[in-house]
């Protein structure tokens, strides 16, 4: 049996296993969902008014669609401070869009909207107007919820920050991220950059950091004390848990001291592992079984080659210690 012509199977078979599982990464990750729908081009009226329809007895299905920019928004406000931001909403399908309602979720009570139901013509859009606030006894934080758009059947989801900074602050912080995109299991480093702004020099601050969703809910997080005299930046990581779902996260900072607090914040977005899909492909598991056999195989004939070695050894030693005859001719 030549060993070295089965190991050099081996060797092919998993190059060729390397190269199925990046082409299968790059296939799943340039394929189209089937939960998605492609858009086909909006065909305006002719100006005389008429509609247009397919010819040769075709029936042209319609489509309902929307589309909010931008779909996130950071706001920083001040205690007693109002500021005003504007989502617009786009009908891009080739019918009416009633929008049934538009609302806050988790940060309503931070927002005034101007329109929550309206309807809008193919290709238009209408700019909803929402007057964020703070109220003066609002305890300075990073507050996250969303605005929830929904309209025939469709719900559209605008993910927001409210940052609540105090109206005369001790100190601030502001934070700032490696990278804005990760998976999970893999590590999110931020660089929390904390300001004194007041007189007081020489004091411990507390900072809290942890990745939080938009739903207020707080992934993980760490603690600690930190001395500052003017200014201090520190570098912290938090490890993005394995059960997280793709999405948009927050990485959040809060320093505190006695009653003062300063918060910071920065979104990033966590990407679906491309691996995933393929661990699940049967073609790569039965190459694996494959492999494995081949191993149990090799690793059997090299024992029934070393036990057939030895046999031959002990023949020679019993050869070689055996008494010659010798015969004198006469």
């Amino acid at each position: 049996m030549n060993y070295k012509k089965i190991g050099l199977i081996l060797f092919v078979i998993g190059i060729f296993l390397l190269i199925a599982v990046k082409f299968v990464g790059f296939a799943t990750q340039n394929t189209i969902p089937s939960s998605v729908s492609v858009t086909r081009p909006v065909t305006e009226t002719p100006s005389g008014g008429g509609a247009v329809t397919g010819g040769g007895g075709g029936e042209i299905s319609a489509l309902r669609d929307f589309l909010i920019q931008p779909d996130l928004l950071k706001i920083i406000i001040k205690q007693g401070e109002t500021k005003r931001e504007i989502i617009r909403i786009k009908n891009t399908g080739d019918q009416l869009i009633k929008i049934d309602s538009v609302r806050g979720e988790a940060v309503d009570r931070f927002m005034a909207i101007s329109d929550t139901s309206f309807v809008i013509e193919p290709g238009q859009y209408k700019d909803v107007v929402i007057d964020f606030f703070a109220k003066e006894n609002e305890v300075p934080d990073a507050y996250t919820g969303s605005i929830i758009v929904k309209g025939n059947g469709i719900t559209k989801i605008v993910n927001v920050i409210v940052e609540v900074k105090p109206r005369l602050p001790l100190f601030d912080v502001t934070t700032k991220l490696a990278k804005s995109e990760v998976i999970p299991g893999e590590n999110i480093v931020g660089e929390i950059t904390i300001i004194n702004m007041g007189d007081l020099e020489g004091f411990d601050v507390k900072l809290h950091y942890a990745i939080r969703d938009f739903n207020g809910r707080e992934l993980i997080f760490r603690e600690e004390s930190l001395a500052i005299e003017k200014e201090l930046t520190v570098v912290r990581q938090l490890n993005v848990p394995s059960s997280t779902q793709p999405g948009t996260y927050v990485f959040y900072a809060r320093a505190s001291y006695g009653g003062a607090v300063a918060v910071g914040s920065e979104s990033f977005i966590v990407e679906e592992i491309a691996f995933a899909p393929i661990v699940k492909s049967k073609v790569v598991w039965y190459i694996l079984i494959i492999i494995i056999l081949l191993i149990i195989i090799l690793l059997l004939l090299r024992r029934r080659k070393k036990k057939d070695e030895n046999k031959d050894t002990v023949a020679r030693i019993r050869r070689e210690k055996s008494p010659k005859i010798v015969y004198v001719g006469r």
